[in-house]
């Protein structure tokens, strides 16, 4: 899809597939370029990414992913985690029908639709910030 947007429009139409607003062609390309690949935007280091601090970083973080989602499914949620390899990483599973939903999806989680889910990140977000 991306390349024959990028070719016909000059810009990748991502909206026509439920994937936000429009992307400028070259974003979409690099995009499409780490997603296709293992280790994501790691497949760019000493290439187009030659300076980054992934290895410093080692706040802890939280990682949500729904069941339903074919491109940010467990096994691409722990692939991008390898990027960051001193984070410490909690990886949380949505299942929809658990959750007595219809869907989830990629996009879904920051629909107005799935409210409710917000919470899980912004109860975890807000006790990263209590004094221990």
């Amino acid at each position: 899809f991306i390349p024959l947007s990028n070719a016909l429009f000059g810009k990748t139409n991502s909206q026509w597939v439920g994937m936000g607003e429009p992307l400028p062609k070259i974003v979409a390309n690099q995009w499409a370029y780490w997603c296709s690949n293992s280790g994501y935007v790691a497949t760019d280091f000493g290439k187009a990414v030659q300076e980054h601090n992934y290895n410093e970083l080692t706040f802890p973080t939280k990682w949500l992913y729904a069941t339903d989602d074919a491109i940010a499914n467990l096994a691409n949620v722990r692939d991008m985690i390898r990027v960051f390899p001193n984070i410490k990483s909690e990886v949380h599973k949505l299942d929809p029908n658990e959750l007595g939903m219809k869907d989830i999806g990629h996009m879904k989680f920051f629909s107005s639709k799935r409210r409710e889910l917000w919470t899980l990140a912004t109860n975890w977000l807000d006790q990263q910030n209590t004094p221990a």
